[in-house]
Formats: structure tokens, C-alpha cells, sequence
């Protein structure tokens, strides 16, 4: 059985359009030799460590995340709180491609550690976009573990509200 490593931020439980394409690949992959292993974010995490479920068909490492700084502040009704959240979000912005300012950052280092201990188990690498960070976490895991990679790219033009004219 090909065994692939999928890594996708959107997973249940999560409920969102993202979430759903990635599960309907964990129930149906199987039936075309397919083995998924996924790796997503803990949405909900209450312990700081990797959880892991195995289900009839496919895996998955809930990895837990930590908000941005920007989104901490953004909730409190403070004045000086709010600014300095604009200050973070313009710092996450112009900085968004590095690892270490990335909340999925720890996905990406966790998956790195996963493959130096489980190289020989797979097959390939699936990433699934947005985030197109995850594009470089694909590229450089694939280059890292010498992986042949698929990038699933889910376009976001038409979620984008300024294309359509308002009568």
C-alpha cells in the first residue's frame, strides 16, 4: 500500500470547506491503495503535546498551535492593547513566510521530526493550500527527506469580495 503523509492545517473537527476535502481524502484514499497519514493543527488544544488518533483507513497528529500575538491583543478592549495588536499583525505580515514567526510553525517541526524517525515509511508527501506557507513546508520537507511532493492548491480568488461589483 502507498503510504502518503498529508499536511493540511484544516482537519475535523474543525467544520470548515478546507476540513472536509482533507477528511473525505482520509475515508476514501484507502479505497485506491492509498494509505494518509495526516498532520494538522489542534484547534482546541488543552495540554501543550502531539496528539495522535488511528482510525480504519488513516492516522492523525493533532500538533497544538499558539495564537499570534496580534490576535491575543486584538481582544482586549484596551486602547494600547489594540495598537500594539496592529503592531504585531504588520510584523506577522511582513514576516510571514518565516518559520519561526508562523503559529504552524510547530506543525513544520513536528513533521521534520516525525520523517527523521519515519522516513522509510512513506511513499510521498501531499500539502494542502492555503496557507501557502505550507507550499515552502512541502517544498523543503520534499527536498529534506528526498519525498516526491504534491501541492494541492485550493484557489482563493473567488472568496476574494472586491472582484464582484456592488449595484
Amino acid at each position: 500500500m502507498h503510504r502518503v503523509l498529508v499536511l493540511s492545517r484544516l482537519f475535523p473537527p474543525e467544520n470548515r470547506a478546507a476540513a472536509n476535502r482533507a477528511y473525505s481524502w482520509a475515508l476514501n484514499f484507502n479505497k485506491h491503495g492509498i494509505y494518509p497519514v495526516f498532520i494538522t493543527r489542534d484547534w482546541a488544544w488543552t495540554k501543550f503535546e502531539v496528539t495522535h488518533k488511528k482510525f480504519e483507513g488513516y492516522e492523525v497528529y493533532y500538533v497544538p498551535f499558539k495564537q499570534r500575538k496580534s490576535y491575543r491583543f486584538k481582544t482586549r478592549p484596551n486602547f494600547l492593547a489594540k495598537k500594539l495588536g496592529g503592531l504585531f499583525h504588520l510584523w506577522g505580515y511582513l514576516f510571514q513566510y518565516s518559520f519561526w514567526n508562523q503559529p504552524d510553525g510547530r506543525l513544520y517541526s513536528f513533521a521534520k521530526e516525525y520523517l527523521n524517525n519515519n522516513r522509510a515509511n512513506f511513499d510521498s508527501l501531499t500539502v494542502t493550500a492555503p496557507p501557502f506557507i505550507y507550499l515552502k513546508m512541502g517544498y523543503l520537507l520534499s527536498n529534506r527527506f528526498s519525498l516526491p511532493w504534491l501541492a494541492d492548491y485550493r484557489d482563493e480568488w473567488n472568496s476574494e469580495g472586491s472582484i464582484f461589483k456592488k449595484d
